[in-house]
């Protein structure tokens, strides 16, 4: 765990003086999900300074070749004892320690929203076992912002925290929790040997007030399918005429997808789906999209997670790396989405385009003539 600081040598290299020296930088610009914006001056309030966790500290380092600006800030270790006021402790493991509440300090660039909701089996069963061992029932969280609709409903949630909490906002918590992405650590923090061992059921909720921006878009009785075929991983990527034979296979049915970054109104491509991007605002109309949605067709990205996590019909083609999840995802993936259709389930699956289509159209006509 790191305390964010000023970098004055750098600072005063680019021209500040002692008195104006202050940075900022937005965290969109390192990856699409974070969205804070961290400001600082040379002396802030001490309780008012950045907290950053191992992983998205040494992110930030590696990114400085590629933003100069990252330059202007440091990290300096975090010492709980240098302190003679209450710190939170960093926490390892839960061996002889006394109950207390904890924030799992878990900010990562490169943790993508299927990520994300992968992990709401885990956070619910490190809560549940904490409750039982006489700790806090609920859990703080400190990821990116966009993240916080992802935890609507859960009763296993405290607080919701951004990437980089305050240092005051931190020591609400007697125990900081630097989760990483090890799947044998996540084990080990939650005394299981299988996953089996623990209820894996993804269950996302869109509050129940919405108004009616979604609701008023999507009328008519026809069959609604949301296809995707983007991954911000290149190996995962599929071209989009690929979807074409989709769209030929179901001239009733009106098509839509969302095209990151694409402002495109309207097809995008003759016949194709209408493209929602331009529409949205955050994340939460993303959720509210899908579930207006018949059945989903899509690459393995975090869309294919988001919509079976909402209970809609997911038909994912399979490609490129599973990213070290083949002990918990996909291997589980009906415990995790019993509504998630498999095209294809291995690391660079290599199917003809005819075999894969061929599976997809088949799956669409079994989902339709069951509903």
């Amino acid at each position: 765990m790191y305390i964010l600081k000023l970098n004055s040598s750098f600072l005063a290299q680019q021209g500040s003086s002692q008195q104006s020296m202050s940075a900022s930088f937005n965290m969109s610009h390192l990856s699409p999900y974070m969205t804070q914006n961290v400001e600082m001056k040379l002396h802030p309030e001490p309780l008012e300074v950045p907290v950053v966790n191992w992983q998205l500290s040494k992110q930030i380092q590696e990114r400085r070749k590629e933003f100069p600006e990252l330059k202007a800030f440091r990290m300096n270790k975090y010492n709980e004892d240098e302190e003679e006021e209450k710190r939170p402790h960093k926490l390892k493991n839960f061996s002889n320690k006394e109950p207390g509440s904890v924030l799992l300090l878990m900010a990562n660039m490169k943790r993508g929203l299927g990520d994300m909701i992968l992990l709401q089996p885990v956070y619910r069963a490190q809560a549940r076992r904490l409750k039982k061992m006489g700790w806090s029932g609920q859990l703080g969280i400190s990821s990116s912002n966009e993240f916080q609709h992802l935890f609507y409903g859960q009763d296993f949630l405290g607080d919701f925290l951004p990437e980089m909490p305050s240092l005051k906002s931190v020591m609400n918590y007697d125990y900081v929790l630097e989760y990483g992405m090890s799947l044998e650590r996540m084990k080990s923090l939650l005394d299981i040997g299988s996953w089996d061992e623990i209820d894996l059921r993804v269950q996302l909720k869109v509050p129940s007030v919405i108004g009616g921006k979604w609701l008023n878009h999507f009328q008519g009785s026809s069959k609604r399918i949301f296809l995707h075929w983007g991954s911000f991983d290149p190996q995962r990527q599929l071209p989009a005429n690929w979807f074409n034979n989709i769209v030929d296979n179901f001239p009733d049915a009106k098509f839509y997808c969302s095209l990151f970054n694409n402002n495109t109104q309207g097809a995008i491509f003759p016949g194709g789906p209408e493209n929602l991007w331009a529409y949205e605002n955050n994340l939460l109309d993303l959720f509210q999209i899908i579930d207006q949605m018949d059945a989903v067709v899509t690459t393995n990205t975090g869309i294919a997670h988001l919509s079976a996590a909402l209970g809609k019909p997911t038909i994912v083609i399979f490609s490129g790396r599973l990213y070290g999840w083949t002990d918990f995802w996909p291997m589980h993936h009906e415990q995790l989405y019993p509504t998630m259709q498999p095209v294809g389930l291995k690391e660079h699956l290599q199917l003809p385009v005819e075999v894969i289509f061929k599976q997809v159209n088949e799956k669409l006509t079994k989902i339709f003539n069951s509903q």
